[in-house]
């Protein structure tokens, strides 16, 4: 951005053009300005064009320089966070408040400019969709949700139905029989993907974007166990004297017939498992053995993994369901975490231009539609804080605003 001297002194050019005293030397050095590049010459037209009323700068006159400026800020509804600024030259005040406008015509300008880059930049990055690849016991792999037409699939002890994005398990077992060894299909989706599953017991999976679950064709009838990596939320069907048990790495989660979320992705630092209604039980080992933390409804278990804490607590269970329902909801979260889960729905990666920014927090709450454009998401985050971003390709790079 321009010294703010500079600024100053072509604003005060301007200013002295409004009110009919510009002088040879400064008319010149006003087409000079002009003349330099396109920037220049719009934000002499929007003051021209500019929705100040001659009326608006009057009242401007009754008030001084630092009061004007705020006026003219507020008018601007905080699109932009502008630099202090420090000193104007003691002239009328009529003049001085038109010199304001000019200042702040420059800031909006710059603001609007990297808006509409924004947008070309992102004009191919687009929300995630309904896509996943199945991989069968026998490792055909199968990439799903390219059609809303219903395809079955038979396999060994089940037919698999896929239709509207659901990938349903009715087992082909009669009651009679005891499944002895059971055969392991795996659903996954890439970043910007997600897709649902039913089990062969009726068990619906929610299975989040980059995420990964490994489960029998059909459960055996003496346990029900499945492999998650990634983010999932679950609604498991109540069986007695069956807990269905979800693995995750070294922990493991002891379900009794419930609806929970659980996010457990490789790259994160802690696995949390958030508890909507019913009983689960979060199992960690320490030193070989299993130590349970039970929770109940309206609860989180937070276990961090290089550390191996386990922090129960209770939380707004809608922060962490918000994805199931096409939405996303922060709540005083780091930018890092928030980035985080945008560039997994998105399929963007994150470069930070400076380390610190990860760790500012965003404080406030964020209800954003899953499917909006990712523009408008980074306005509303830009908005609130001092950072702003820049896209390129599928690099997302976020950097202190200057």
């Amino acid at each position: 951005m321009e010294k703010l001297d500079t600024l100053f002194k072509i604003s005060w050019i301007i200013a002295r053009e409004k009110i009919g005293e510009l002088t040879d030397e400064e008319k010149s050095l006003l087409q000079k300005w002009l003349s330099e590049n396109e920037k220049n010459k719009g934000i002499y037209n929007s003051l021209k064009e500019s929705a100040f009323s001659n009326q608006e700068i009057s009242e401007f006159e009754l008030y001084n320089t630092k009061q004007a400026f705020k006026k003219v800020r507020k008018t601007l509804k905080g699109q932009f966070a502008a630099k202090r600024i420090l000193f104007i030259p003691k002239i009328y005040k009529y003049a001085a408040a038109i010199a304001v406008i000019c200042i702040c015509s420059y800031l909006l300008y710059n603001h609007q400019t990297k808006q509409t880059s924004l947008q070309y930049s992102a004009r191919f990055i687009k929300s995630g969709t309904r896509k996943a690849t199945l991989t069968t016991s026998n490792n055909q792999k199968i990439e799903l949700g390219n059609s809303k037409q219903k395809t079955v699939y038979i396999q060994e002890d089940a037919k698999i139905v896929d239709t509207n994005a659901v990938l349903t398990y009715n087992s082909t077992q009669t009651s009679k029989q005891e499944l002895i060894t059971e055969k392991f299909n795996q659903l996954e989706t890439p970043k910007g993907g997600e897709y649902t599953l039913i089990l062969s017991d009726g068990t619906k999976v929610m299975l989040n974007s980059a995420s990964r679950i490994k489960y029998p064709i059909a459960f055996n009838n003496n346990k029900r166990e499945v492999e998650l990596t990634g983010e999932a939320y679950f609604e498991v069907e109540k069986m007695k004297n069956k807990p269905f048990i979800i693995h995750i790495g070294n922990a493991s989660v002891m379900v009794y017939g419930t609806s929970f979320n659980i996010s457990a992705y490789d790259d994160d630092e802690v696995l949390q498992a958030t508890l909507v209604e019913g009983n689960i039980g979060l199992s960690i080992l320490k030193e070989n053995k299993p130590v349970e933390y039970k929770l109940t409804p309206g609860k989180q278990a937070e276990y961090n993994k290089v550390t191996s804490h386990v922090e129960t607590k209770e939380v707004n269970t809608d922060l962490y369901t918000a994805w199931t329902k096409d939405r996303f909801m922060f709540e005083n979260e780091s930018i890092e975490k928030i980035l985080k889960r945008l560039a997994r729905w998105y399929d963007l990666d994150v470069q930070y231009a400076d380390e610190r920014i990860k760790n500012q927090f965003f404080t406030g709450e964020l209800n954003l539609k899953k499917y909006d454009n990712i523009v408008k998401i980074l306005e509303m985050l830009a908005a609130a804080s001092d950072i702003e971003f820049k896209i390129e390709q599928r690099k997302l790079i976020v950097e202190v605003r200057k």
